[in-house]
């Protein structure tokens, strides 16, 4: 990580170099000044060079929530330059003096006339700043899930839908900054790689992600790495690029460019997975109270499994993950919210496994008697006897050896959402061994 990090920051001072190190493009801020207000028009892409900005953003009721905070190196006005509606999303405040360098929509432009690359040097730089900000947004997300979770405990059970309508609405316009700038950067990549060789490998990052685990990359690079006495980096790339003896006969130049495309189509992918799911989990919070209308039919069970495992990557490390999917009937359903049910599972799943030597998560989809059923299995601690029969009850919470089995809202919202679906959800636990079995109907919801 470390090497990633100097890595990003070398390639941020190329940038800086070449871009804004004119002293006439300097704006100097003096702690408490404003930078750009929100819904202000703003032309020009910002690199703070020192000091911190704080990021706020304003509700249709008034509230202000803190988006995030920038330090040095860090770009800002990112979302109005490059969407190309150039109207601030967010309002930035110094919170102790700065200084910024910027880059003007004219100078942009000329630049590109002159045919100058701008978009595919400043493009990993974009895709890393969307990711940063969704991650701080999706930590926003967690701690005000946090505190429901407080209020499930309480006697105001009641009024948890209204009160969730209220968090959801504060975080629903940045979700959607996130979804809808994703979305231009995505079909905006296509055109700046144009017909070249690495289109095909971007869109294939785009198209799948990192679709392989850990331990199949590491089998596969130490299988090239024998068989052609190759560096284990190059090997590496090979294998996530699914090339096969053909790459041989490409340059390191061109692998690299290859690779390069590919993982900023992973990146976005991840992305743009990334800011569905947390779309559909504020929605879930908004609508705990009443049913949802948006399910659609033709979803596919694996593929939403394969995107909560994405999303999950954090929470796998150094655990044992075993599919066994099997090709199933596509169902009626919501996308989204399946996804929200898987993840939650494995979250769950993991947390419980946090003291086990050798963790291992199973997971599994068969059909039966046109009834998909996904398996979710665990070889954790296990859920006591007295709290099982009473897991998905919103105020129900334990901890055993300081373990929390994320026995709230996450569940709570997990059977409600299979039951919309006219399914079943079904648990069973002892030491070593925790399952929970999703069973989904096949076709139209009555």
């Amino acid at each position: 990580m470390n090497q990633r990090a100097e890595q990003n920051g070398g390639y941020v001072d190329a940038l800086l170099t070449s871009y804004f190190s004119d002293p006439q493009y300097r704006v100097l801020l003096k702690a408490g000044d404003v930078l750009l207000h929100q819904g202000e028009p703003n032309d020009r892409l910002y690199v703070l060079l020192s000091g911190s900005l704080r990021a706020e953003q304003q509700g249709e009721s008034g509230y202000t929530s803190e988006l995030f905070q920038a330090t040095s190196h860090r770009f800002v006005g990112v979302y109005s330059f490059f969407s190309a509606t150039y109207l601030s999303v967010m309002t930035l405040v110094a919170e102790e003096d700065c200084v910024l360098a910027y880059l003007d929509r004219n100078r942009f432009f000329d630049l590109r006339k002159q045919g100058d690359p701008l978009f595919e040097r400043f493009m990993p730089v974009v895709v890393t700043e969307l990711v940063n900000r969704y991650r701080q947004t999706q930590e926003l997300t967690i701690a005000r899930e946090k505190a429901f979770q407080k209020l499930l405990e309480t006697e105001k059970v009641a009024s948890l839908g209204q009160l969730a309508a209220g968090v959801a609405h504060e975080l629903n316009n940045a979700i959607a900054v996130l979804a809808r700038n994703s979305e231009w950067l995505s079909q905006a990549l296509d055109d700046v790689f144009g017909c070249s060789d690495t289109l095909v490998f971007y869109q294939k990052g785009l198209r799948e992600g990192y679709h392989l685990s850990s331990k199949d990359r590491r089998q596969q690079r130490n299988a090239l790495e024998k068989k052609w006495k190759m560096n284990a980096q190059k090997a590496e790339r090979i294998v996530e690029l699914g090339l096969g003896e053909d790459a041989l006969k490409k340059t390191d130049d061109e692998l690299n460019a290859y690779h390069t495309a590919w993982k900023m189509g992973s990146a976005l992918h991840d992305v743009l997975v990334a800011s569905k799911q947390a779309a559909h989990v504020v929605r879930s919070m908004k609508v705990l109270g009443r049913a949802s209308t948006e399910s659609v039919a033709g979803v596919d069970v694996n593929g939403t499994l394969q995107d909560a495992m994405s999303l999950s990557k954090p929470l796998l490390d150094g655990v044992e993950v075993v599919l066994d999917l099997e090709t199933i009937p596509l169902v009626f359903a919501n996308a989204g919210e399946l996804v929200q049910i898987w993840l939650n599972l494995i979250k769950n799943a993991c947390e419980s496994m946090v003291n086990t030597s050798h963790p291992k998560l199973s997971i599994a989809s068969r059909c039966v008697s046109n009834v998909v059923r996904v398996s979710v299995e665990d070889c954790g601690t296990g859920i006591s006897s007295d709290i099982l029969p009473h897991i998905f009850q919103p105020n129900v919470t334990t901890k055993v050896d300081g373990l929390s089995f994320g026995l709230g809202l996450g569940l709570t919202i997990v059977q409600r959402l299979v039951h919309q679906l006219n399914g079943d959800i079904v648990v069973e636990s002892c030491p070593g061994r925790t399952s929970f079995c999703v069973h989904i109907p096949i076709g139209s919801k009555s």
